[in-house]
């Protein structure tokens, strides 16, 4: 059946391609447990049949919409610090998942090394699995905790089938809801990896509404005005019992302008005032959400 699926996969035109890689992901699942899957420049990845979020969506598609939000933020920085900015620096890949930003960001040379960070069993081991898979061993340190405000632990809610859609329990979950797992702070494994904040070319959050626990455990790099890609999604931290009022006020301490790199609804990717986050957030409406990168330009043109 399986070769089947493949011989006519190969005889579909562009239009029903996709469709056909559909019905391939759905049938290989009652057969094997992964899928390998070639993105081109984005590297190698094996995914989860049962995967119905980012491993379908990455067979299917051949790639991911954060790809061309990493690249547009990469060039957004370049353009607006200074063309030499990502050289030979470190991403901090916040909620790495099984890899999808951090082997394409290290086969582009946009970085030397990275720090990826997952809390999920599964999505940790093939997170590890897919930086072998693409020979980076060398340069990715992986991290199997939560990043968040303090070093312990905490409740991380899976929803099997939607490996990109786990998040830290909220104040109206049961304790024993979940898994238990590690938390860390960011400055705590800079100090242990021996990473200096300045060296950081991008923080990177995909946090699932956990973003106001990471930025308070990343008090260095925001010190050091080093880049920021985060989710806002206020409904999302709400929900994780975080604090968007608190998050906006610690960015405010530190960063002078905003790019909204994607979003449901359309806005313009433009350099805006920092003063003007709140009001796009107001507007996308409730439930909405938006990827953000954040610069401190006054930092770095006096």
């Amino acid at each position: 059946m399986i070769s089947s699926a493949l011989r006519m996969l190969g005889r579909a035109g562009p239009s029903r391609r996709i469709k056909r890689r559909r019905e391939f992901f759905e049938l290989a699942a009652s057969f094997v447990p992964m899928l390998a899957v070639d993105t081109g420049t984005g590297g190698r990845f094996f995914v989860r049949t049962e995967d119905l979020h980012i491993g379908r969506s990455l067979f299917v598609n051949g790639g991911r919409q954060e790809l061309e939000t990493l690249e547009l933020a990469t060039e957004l920085i370049r353009t607006s610090i200074g063309r030499d900015a990502l050289v030979g620096t470190t991403l901090i890949d916040v909620g790495a998942n099984i890899g999808t930003t951090t082997v394409p960001a290290l086969l582009s040379g946009t970085f030397e090394r990275a720090l990826a960070i997952e809390p999920e069993a599964d999505n940790f081991s093939d997170l590890r699995l897919n930086v072998q898979l693409n020979s980076l061993e060398s340069r990715v340190v992986a991290v199997r905790a939560a990043a968040s405000n303090c070093e312990g632990s905490t409740r991380l809610l899976v929803r099997p089938g939607r490996s990109g859609k786990h998040r830290l329990h909220g104040p109206r979950e049961s304790k024993r809801d979940g898994v238990e797992v590690s938390t860390m702070t960011i400055d705590a494994l800079l100090q242990r990896e021996g990473i200096s904040p300045a060296n950081v070319g991008l923080l990177w959050i995909d946090a699932e509404g956990s973003e106001d626990r990471v930025i308070a455990g990343a008090t260095a790099i925001l010190e050091a005005r080093r880049p920021i890609v985060l989710e806002l999604n206020p409904l999302m931290v709400e929900r994780t019992g975080g604090s968007q009022d608190k998050l906006e006020q610690r960015l405010k301490l530190h960063y002078s302008h905003f790019v909204p790199l994607r979003s449901g609804s359309p806005v313009e990717a433009v350099l805006r005032p920092l003063e003007m986050l709140p009001a796009l957030v107001e507007a996308l409406g409730k439930g909405k959400k938006v990827d953000v990168l954040l610069l401190d330009l006054e930092a770095h043109h006096g």
